[in-house]
């Protein structure tokens, strides 16, 4: 009978946190460079902010957990 196992909680607790923290700090990188190279596409869509909300991608997010 499948249940929650040590890996479902170590991947809820852990992994599930840094890859959010990191993605977000990582997308905000992309779009600060592009920014102070001229392009506006960031700032007009919202993604120059730490906020990990405008960065997250729903299907991304979803075949992650699908698909790990």
């Amino acid at each position: 009978m499948p249940g929650i196992d040590s890996e479902t909680i170590y991947w809820i607790a852990f992994a599930v946190p840094s890859i959010l923290i990191a993605s977000t700090i990582h997308e905000y990188s992309h779009a600060l460079a592009a920014y102070k190279l001229g392009d506006a596409t960031a700032k007009a869509e919202g993604r120059l902010t730490l906020n990990p909300i405008p960065h997250i991608d729903p299907l991304g997010a979803l075949c992650m957990v699908l698909f790990r």
